[in-house]
């Protein structure tokens, strides 16, 4: 796994966009469930 430092800001634009998608996901029920991903989860290890 790479860690960058190189970290900028995104632009209100940006920011909105993904708030949108996120929403968007929301609705299609694109979501995962904690407990699905705490079970995902336990399997890589």
């Amino acid at each position: 796994m790479t860690i960058t430092k190189d970290f900028e800001p995104m632009s209100l634009d940006q920011f909105n966009k993904r708030i949108d998608k996120s929403l968007k996901d929301s609705r299609e029920g694109k979501l995962t469930q904690v407990n699905d991903l705490m079970s995902e989860i336990e399997k890589w290890k």
